[in-house]
């Protein structure tokens, strides 16, 4: 009698792995991923980074303060020259310069005299200016910046959920990558100790002469491509495991135990109103959005741009025999940059913003169109399993054809093939299903919902 082959069906091996250990749900992985993955570390601290940045576009500009000395102490110069020499006290030319311009004090220009000698008429005087100055935008963009600010904190935020997004859609591939791949391996497994009893089978038989050689070769070198195939599937489960602890964030060879998603609802999929519910929701269209209203923002601070900033001042100067306060007024003549450089470079910001807006929704269209039309073939190619009643563990028909095999009415050599032959159905109903699951997935995610609204999650054997 050949030995009890009992298929270890998929949630069955979600229940012994959760009496190894923690396992790890779907929803779990996506929101430990969340606050884990590299990624979505980054895109949190340029979140906060716009944040900060938003002082910058409140904060009123710093007053200036300049203070100033003027003293006739200074010492002489002589400078040789071909012809002539001349000599003159610096701090009196300075000094008669420094008035003449500012017409703070009536003074006289240095005048040459017979022996060409420059000297200057100046009293002898110590003074101190003190002036301090505050610009006031006249062109009133200070509003202007805090929506630009706000919108690139809304984008920053919208990226962030973009980047959540990508990382949810990449944990859920590789966590039904790991599960499927599993499950696999416990069909290949059975099918391994299958393909051994074959061989042992078609040695013996042709030992009695009952098969030729080439048969009992066909069986030896079926027997080692299963096991070859059996440490594949290992190999294939330890890389996707290290992939998915690469994206939780964890260590790479960290233990890694996994429940399985239990069934799949058939949502409302028209594609009309996913490709609108996707235009509405999705993180990056949200940020485009976003980075448009940036860049409109700016290009009305650029308009704004040529009104020139004007400079209030209030001076005092203490002198000699005398204190003066004044008022001064700044106004830098817009002659040669009157900001056509800024408004050029703002208006294109502008213009590509925009055009990256266009081209994304093009994009997302394109997407939920795709994915779209990828579940649907998968979804009826999976139909044809779960219409001939193939969706279960084939348990049952292992066990009828052992009973079979116990009665006579087939030889082992058959009721081993027919076995093998329900065992590859069971692996081709759990790829169906894995890529029905995974198209699903990718839809949710170009449409820019979680995929758990769409799917039941929970541990598998409760």
């Amino acid at each position: 009698m050949i030995p009890q082959l009992t298929l270890v069906a998929v949630c069955l091996y979600a229940a012994v792995a959760a009496a190894q250990g923690d396992v790890l749900t779907l929803e779990q992985a996506i929101g430990e991923a969340r606050e884990r993955n590299p990624e979505m570390l980054v895109a949190e601290q340029q979140v906060r980074q716009a944040e900060l940045a938003m002082f910058h576009a409140t904060v009123y500009s710093n007053p200036t303060l300049a203070f100033g000395a003027v003293s006739d102490d200074w010492p002489r110069l002589r400078i040789i020259d071909d012809r002539q020499t001349f000599a003159y006290k610096v701090d009196q030319v300075l000094d008669s310069l420094l008035w003449a311009r500012s017409g703070r004090l009536p003074v006289q220009f240095p005048k040459m005299a017979a022996d060409n000698t420059v000297s200057a008429v100046s009293a002898s005087y110590t003074a101190a200016d003190v002036i301090i100055t505050k610009e006031f935008n006249l062109s009133f963009t200070r509003g202007l910046r805090k929506q630009a600010a706000r919108a690139a904190i809304a984008k920053a935020q919208f990226d962030a959920e973009n980047t959540a997004r990508l990382v949810s859609i990449d944990v859920t591939r590789l966590f039904m990558e790991v599960t499927l791949l599993s499950g696999l391996h416990k069909v290949s497994e059975r099918e391994a100790s299958l393909q051994a009893r074959l061989y042992e089978v078609s040695r013996v038989k042709h030992e009695a002469a009952f098969i030729p050689a080439f048969q009992l070769r066909l069986a030896a070198i079926t027997y080692q491509n299963t096991r070859n195939e059996l440490t594949q599937t290992l190999n294939e489960i330890a890389a996707a495991k290290m992939e998915l602890n690469r994206a939780l964030g964890r260590q790479p060879n960290d233990p890694l135990e996994l429940s399985l998603i239990n069934q799949t609802s058939e949502p409302e999929l028209d594609l009309g109103e996913l490709e609108q519910r996707a235009l509405a929701q999705r993180p990056d269209v949200q940020a485009a959005r976003a980075e448009v209203a940036a860049a409109r923002a700016e290009a009305a601070i650029g308009r704004r741009e040529w009104v020139p900033d004007v400079g209030l001042g209030l001076s005092y100067l203490r002198a000699p025999n005398s204190r003066l306060w004044g008022l001064e007024v700044e106004v830098p003549l817009p002659l040669f940059d009157r900001g056509q450089a800024e408004r050029a470079v703002s208006g294109a910001a502008l213009r590509t913003a925009e055009l990256e807006l266009a081209a994304l929704k093009a994009t997302v269209r394109g997407e939920v169109a795709a994915t779209h039309r990828t579940f649907n073939a998968a979804l009826e190619r999976h139909k044809f399993y779960l219409t001939n009643g193939l969706d279960r563990p084939v348990d049952l028909e292992l066990e009828a054809v052992e009973r079979a095999f116990d009665e006579g009415q087939v030889g082992l050599f058959e009721a081993i093939q027919t076995q093998l032959e329900f065992l590859e159905i069971q692996r081709s109903y759990n790829e169906s299903a894995h890529e029905t699951r995974l198209a699903l997935a990718e839809l949710a995610a170009a449409v820019g919902v979680s995929f758990n609204d769409w799917t039941e999650v929970g541990n598998a054997g409760e």
